[in-house]
């Protein structure tokens, strides 16, 4: 409990202890990181970077995860979208997939101030990364700032994501649009 109390007050913790089995429980709690004894000098300034970078970021700082998967630190700011897994999450951030233990309506309402919007029922992307995308059938493929993966929608999804570009005031053009389109006029 003192760790969440801290935690809400902006304060960054970092966990020294022998005890392996408390890491997801100290996560969850709000901890910036979690070393095992003994801690080499190596992985100690590692940790104390982490808890630097967030003081800077403020609350936009999170540890992804899910079991004993290795762990990451991401801003807000740096994910692209988020993607249901069954009960958990695949967040996507530059080229990278991470697995997280959140639900896509946790992730909804953590990427709601940050330009989040969820487009279907396990899709959230920040229309503001999307660098292009390509219809297919009645649904499309996002392509992501900086990343290579590619978000696939549904029709919904789709109708969804033109709906956000609207409101949002952004071109419903993308360029693998305005691509695609040039190649079907010169084949005519």
């Amino acid at each position: 409990s003192l760790i969440e109390e801290l935690a809400m007050a902006g304060s960054r913790v970092i966990v020294t202890t022998a005890h392996r089995l408390l890491g997801p429980e100290a996560f969850e709690a709000g901890v910036v990181d979690y070393l095992l004894k003994p801690i080499s000098e190596a992985r100690l300034l590692t940790a104390l970077a982490r808890a630097r970078a967030g003081l800077r970021s403020g609350n936009d700082v999170l540890v992804v995860f899910r079991g004993g998967a290795p762990r990451s630190l991401v801003t807000l700011d740096s994910v692209g979208a988020v993607i249901a897994d069954g009960d958990y999450s695949l967040v996507s951030v530059g080229n990278l997939l991470l697995r997280d233990h959140r639900r896509i309506s946790d992730w909804e309402e953590l990427l709601s101030s940050h330009g989040g919007a969820r487009l279907d029922r396990s899709t959230v992307v920040r229309p503001h990364q999307v660098v292009g995308w390509q219809p297919y059938g009645l649904g499309a493929t996002l392509q992501l700032a900086g990343s290579r993966n590619r978000i696939e929608l549904g029709r919904a999804g789709y109708r969804r994501f033109r709906q956000v570009l609207q409101r949002e005031g952004m071109a419903d053009d993308s360029p693998v649009m305005r691509t695609s389109r040039r190649q079907a006029g010169a084949s005519d």
